[in-house]
Order: structure tokens, then C-alpha cells, then sequence
């Protein structure tokens, strides 16, 4: 998808995106099985790519100086959409009784998201000449590899502990006693990223983005280990917040230190591999937790802060190469 972008330009990747997410939540809505509405959902996924498209459309015509603060937008309002999402289709289908509306619904905002498209610029990479082949093939490798690794183990350390979240939950005071508690704990924690990314995008165009960036993945490390010290719902509630404070956007963050150093036209490739990154870390990051809690309780969380100094490393190796 980031090839398609970069060769075509962005314009005709969002439109596609939007008309086939649209009629994917059409099809779910009308689906008379659980067969029809799985297909239709494997569409909606084919179809997914809109939010690393416009990612790499933004970072391409945004300043350098701010790009930070505005791919830091991004993560602010998806983290809007998945708080006040799931309450407005729980809404719909209480009032209505039917699933129907709330699919129907989706259908209706991707046709918004569709006329957002449809005026927006045609953001594509002009070709730079190969020079210096050796050279640029490094930089490449140093300014996208290393990034999207690093959005790969965080996002497995952001799933495990995700995961954690609610079996702990669970183990402490029961599922159904859990589920206002763990929806308490996590509509903070949004709420506290909503908020706080813009600022923390807005610090690092005014400081050295690197520096910052390091802060918001070792900050969390003792607030992690902190979780296996609480025993109480209320504490590991406060702890999952602060994580969220201080670690708030890393991998926005790191997506802006990136692309400030790449070419135009790798920027949208490397927006693509992120997503590609995302979805395995999120897979890889929910079905590793359950398995590693079979052995210990404390492991999804030892597991987590290996991870966290592991992207720390990367990092560290990445601006070094930066430099060098």
C-alpha cells in the first residue's frame, strides 16, 4: 500500500480505502450469518489503510520544524474515534435492538471520510536521482528498519500489557465485578493520550526530538515493574494511567524522527511497513500474554520492560546512525 501511494499519490488510495470500507459495513449490517459477516469484515480489513496513507500524506506536506505536533493530531483524534466508537454503537444497539444500525452507521462516517478525500491534495513523491547508491540504501536501512522495529516491539509491550490488564482484572475481584473497572482504567488512559500527544508532539519540534522521544520509553520502565508491586484495582489503575502520561505517543514520535530524515519518496513505504508492524504486534502481542501468564503472573510484565529497553537500544542506535 505504501509503494501503491508513493507511485500514485495518496488521493486515489484514500478514495479506495473509504468506498471499500463503506461497502464492507453495508454488507455486515444486511449479513444473515456468522460466514457472511466474517467475509464481510475480512473486506473491511483488505480495505484498511486509510489512517498510514493519510499519515505519510501529512508528513509529507507538513514543516519539518512542526511535523511532530501534526502526526501527533493523529493519534490524538483515532484515540477519540476508538473511545466515543464503541459507546455510540453500544447506544445504537441498545436503543434499536439490532446490530444492523450500528454497521450502518460506520458505513455512513467512511462516506464522510470519503468527501474528506475527495478534496484533499494528491500528496506524491517526485523521484530522486540514485546517487550515492550505497549510501542511500544504508540510510534507508538505518532510518526504516531499525523504526519500524522498534514500532513492532512496542507494540507487542503496549498488547501484553493490554492483555495483562484485564485477566488480572479478572483474577482479582471476578469478570463481571472487572468489566466497569478495566472500562474506568481504560477510557483514562485514552483520555490522558487524547489529550496529552499534541503537547508532547509540540515538545519535541521545540526540543531535540530524540532526547524526548528516549524519555517517553524509559520513563514507563519503573511504572511497569511497578505493576507487579500492586494488588489492588485502584493501584494498577493509577499505574496504567501514569504509563500512559509519560509514554504517551512514542511511536508517533518516532515516526516523526524518521520521516524527518528520509526522502519524500520513502516516506510513504515506511508508513506502510508501520501499519504491516502494528497488526503483527497486536496479534503477536494478545496471543503471547495468556501464554506467558501459564507460567507466571509476573511475565507479561518482565516481558514488556525487555521490550521497552530493547526499542531503547534500537533507538539510541538509530539517531547514532543519524548523526554518523
Amino acid at each position: 500500500m505504501g509503494q501503491t501511494s508513493q507511485k500514485n499519490g495518496s488521493k486515489s488510495m484514500l478514495i479506495r480505502s473509504s468506498l471499500m470500507i463503506c461497502m464492507a459495513y453495508a454488507l455486515c449490517a444486511y449479513s444473515t450469518n456468522v460466514s457472511s459477516l466474517f467475509a464481510s469484515r475480512c473486506l473491511a480489513g483488505v480495505a484498511s489503510g486509510f489512517v498510514p496513507v493519510a499519515s505519510s500524506a501529512l508528513a509529507q506536506i507538513s514543516n519539518p520544524e512542526t511535523r511532530n505536533r501534526d502526526l501527533s493530531w493523529i493519534t490524538s483524534f483515532r484515540t477519540a474515534g476508538a473511545l466515543s466508537g464503541p459507546a455510540l454503537g453500544a447506544v445504537l444497539v441498545w436503543r434499536t435492538n439490532s446490530f444492523r444500525l450500528a454497521f450502518l452507521a460506520s458505513a455512513l462516517l467512511s462516506l464522510i471520510t470519503l468527501g474528506a478525500a475527495l478534496i484533499a491534495p494528491n500528496v506524491k513523491a517526485e523521484p530522486e536521482l540514485q546517487s550515492a547508491e550505497p549510501q542511500a540504501r544504508q540510510s534507508f536501512s538505518t532510518l526504516v528498519w531499525i523504526p519500524i522495529s522498534v514500532i513492532f516491539t512496542l507494540t507487542i509491550f503496549s498488547m501484553l500489557i493490554g492483555t495483562w490488564l484485564p485477566l488480572t482484572l479478572s483474577r482479582i475481584s471476578g469478570a463481571i465485578s472487572a468489566a466497569p473497572v478495566l472500562a474506568t482504567i481504560s477510557t483514562a488512559a485514552a483520555l490522558a493520550t487524547m489529550m496529552l500527544a499534541p503537547l508532547w508532539g509540540r515538545l519535541a519540534d521545540a526540543n531535540k526530538t530524540g532526547a524526548v522521544l528516549l524519555a517517553t520509553l524509559i520513563a514507563p520502565i519503573p511504572l511497569t515493574l511497578a505493576l507487579n508491586l500492586t494488588g489492588t484495582p485502584l493501584a494498577i489503575g493509577l499505574v496504567i494511567v501514569a504509563i500512559a502520561i509519560v509514554g504517551v505517543d512514542s511511536i508517533g514520535l518516532l515516526s516523526g524522527e524518521a520521516t524527518k530524515r528520509l526522502p519524500d519518496q520513502d516516506i510513504a513505504p515506511f508508513f506502510g511497513w508501520s501499519n504491516t508492524a502494528t497488526q503483527f504486534g497486536n496479534a503477536l502481542g494478545v496471543g503471547l500474554a495468556p501464554i506467558l501468564m501459564e507460567y507466571s503472573h509476573a511475565l507479561p510484565i518482565a516481558a514488556s520492560v525487555a521490550l521497552d529497553v530493547i526499542s531503547v537500544i534500537l533507538i539510541i542506535a538509530m539517531l547514532r546512525g543519524a548523526k554518523g
